[in-house]
């Protein structure tokens, strides 16, 4: 998961970052805060429209560069960034006054999906080819923001969870190689602790979000061992939470990966460090650990120490987190994060232009050549991108057979919570997996009978 949990913590620097991510606000030269706007909805009308986006700091600067080259070219009326101090809480009010923003950037596909009985399919906005962009994205991205059999977010930015850093040049003069199968991934777990060394490192807590770096392990696992057409069905509660091929994967999860001498601290030790600092010992001079599954956003400001932030590329090396389970998928499927925009229904030629720009490689490039963006287009040249790192992270998305929205943001939000709290009892030793799994089904089971 990234952007509900980033609210919660440090993560709200980036995307959550990128993932992407987002809590707040810039205000001044940006656009102020979301007041004003035409009376029964929209910003602009017929002569403009309002972007509603919870970006922040540079993130804010970079975004108002992509909208000041829809204005440049327009022949529809300006679009007004507007960057939101309390996304949530000003998008519902907005929705629920009768001002909706003619557009709206959500972090995650379960505030968009609350507002879709108000939003525009896409298939109805004018100027946006969706069968052509959704050719052009991510297979798969396009399904976490679906109802009833129509599209209502636009992924615009993505963000890649299914990735292993490294540090350099430490891995490579320990002896080791970037593994192409899972297989070899277990392979060089078992190596890396015979020669003495912890292979992984892994931390959770999060304040309140505690937990959510498990789930996101889980959601890996049951990409690759059950398919993606199971992980739809799970998320959408088509199976219990707790289904046998779900246990199966977070049981593949603690035999392969989390064992206490696989993990740094073991699995309390797990439990009780700060996700965002996690990897830090991988780059004392007797690394403390190889290896780490995080997302993209893991290289923005407030993540690994500052000296090694200052030349990433020097410092971290990244490698897909392969596929090839014996008996799961053939598939090489990526976990992702992203943020998606939806169009309020109301009338706003330049809205419908904008959100058709944002379909395009062109609104991506003013972002990405600054850094802290990926686009989930595989149309995209990779050499807009600003370093070597950035692309590689991105190929591992654009590469991907399928691609799924992380599982527990999709969901309601009491049972990502639930999820969060039972994996951390899991693994702290205070609730065994099988009960784990059940307790967040009965969560699930309370939310979808008072629907």
């Amino acid at each position: 998961m990234i952007h509900r949990r980033q609210r919660m913590a440090r993560i709200g620097v980036l995307l959550g970052a990128l993932a992407f991510v987002s809590s707040a606000c810039l205000g001044s030269d940006t656009g102020g805060t979301a007041e004003g706007g035409s009376e029964g909805g929209g910003g602009g009308g017929e002569s403009g429209g309002e972007v509603l986006a919870a970006f922040e700091g540079d993130e804010a600067t970079r975004f108002q560069a992509v909208v000041d080259a829809f204005n440049e070219q327009s022949e529809s009326g300006e679009i007004e960034f507007i960057s939101a101090t309390a996304f949530e809480t000003e998008v519902n009010t907005r929705f629920q006054s009768g001002n909706p923003p003619d557009i709206a950037i959500w972090p995650n596909p379960g505030g968009l999906l609350d507002q879709s009985d108000n939003l525009k399919p896409l298939s109805e906005i004018e100027g946006l080819d969706l069968e052509a962009y959704e050719a052009d994205l991510v297979p798969g991205f396009l399904t976490a923001a679906e109802r009833d059999g129509e599209f209502y977010g636009l992924p615009y930015r993505m963000a890649v969870k299914s990735i292993v850093w490294t540090p350099e040049p430490a891995f490579a003069d320990g002896g080791y190689a970037v593994p192409e199968t899972y297989d070899e991934l277990i392979e060089l777990t078992n190596t890396i602790r015979e020669d003495g060394t912890t292979p992984w490192c892994l931390g959770v807590e999060s304040g309140d979000a505690t937990g959510w770096p498990f789930t996101d392990w889980i959601e890996e696992y049951v990409l690759r061992t059950a398919g993606a057409e199971v992980y739809d069905q799970w998320v959408a509660h088509e199976i219990p939470f707790n289904d046998p091929q779900i246990l199966e994967a977070a049981q593949r999860f603690e035999e392969d990966i989390f064992t206490e001498e696989n993990i740094v601290g073991g699995r309390q030790g797990a439990v009780s460090t700060p996700f965002g600092d996690a990897f830090n010992v991988a780059f004392d001079d007797e690394p403390g650990c190889y290896m780490m599954r995080q997302g993209n956003f893991i290289t923005s400001e407030g993540f690994f120490p500052d000296d090694i932030r200052e030349d990433l590329e020097g410092n971290v090396e990244t490698f897909y987190f392969p596929s090839g389970i014996e008996g799961g998928v053939e598939e090489n499927p990526v976990l992702l994060g992203g943020d998606l925009a939806g169009r309020a229904d109301t009338d706003s030629t330049a809205a419908d232009a904008f959100m058709a720009f944002l379909a395009t490689p062109e609104a991506a490039e003013p972002w990405a050549s600054e850094g802290g963006f990926l686009t989930p287009l595989t149309t995209f040249d990779p050499a807009g991108y600003p370093d070597e790192l950035t692309r590689d992270v991105a190929a591992i998305g654009v590469e991907a057979d399928v691609a799924r929205y992380d599982a527990s943001d999709q969901m309601p939000g009491a049972v990502a919570n639930a999820f969060w709290a039972q994996t951390v009892a899991w693994a702290s030793g205070s609730q065994d997996l099988e009960a784990a799994l059940a307790t967040v089904e009965e969560t699930f089971a309370a939310e979808a009978g008072s629907e």
